[in-house]
């Protein structure tokens, strides 16, 4: 895992930002950081250059399955209703995908469907996640609930 998309940047995302971006310097992470407001997304990498900002609509179908494509490990951290189309391209793809969401009926479909994919598609517990995000970072991580594919 070298490059990893992390999609918003708002309050709610700022810890996590600042963590990746910190471990990414020991681990040699490249992190993008895409969200509406191209400006808002810059301030959260300065100093970084292993990072970028880009300016993200989700509801864009090439921007965003260009975005997912372009990285190994998606955090969504969008509100729960818009993870579905992110889901989809992240499983049509072969891409891991965290989310900070409960996990709704949308995504729940999307989890069925991709463990009928010949991908290898797990739903993770914050616990597990911390784990798996660990076994990169050498220590813990501070995520939540979360999908993942490879």
């Amino acid at each position: 895992m070298n490059k990893i998309l992390i999609i918003g940047a708002g309050r709610s995302t700022s810890s996590l930002i600042s963590y990746l971006l910190k471990q990414s310097l020991t681990h040699d992470w490249h992190i993008t950081v895409a969200d509406t407001n191209l400006q808002l997304a810059e301030t959260k990498i300065k100093g970084y250059k292993n990072a970028k900002a880009i300016s993200f609509d989700v509801n864009n179908a090439a921007q965003r399955k260009a975005a997912v494509g372009a990285a190994d490990f998606v955090i969504s951290m969008l509100p729960a209703f818009m993870h579905g189309d992110v889901a989809r391209d992240c499983v049509s793809l072969g891409k891991h995908l965290a989310t900070a969401s409960y996990v709704s009926n949308d995504m729940n479909d999307l989890n069925a469907e991709a463990k009928k994919s010949d991908r290898n598609w797990t739903q993770l517990s914050t616990e597990e996640l911390q784990k798996y995000l660990s076994s990169y970072s050498g220590g813990s991580s501070s995520s939540s609930s979360s999908s993942k594919t490879s």
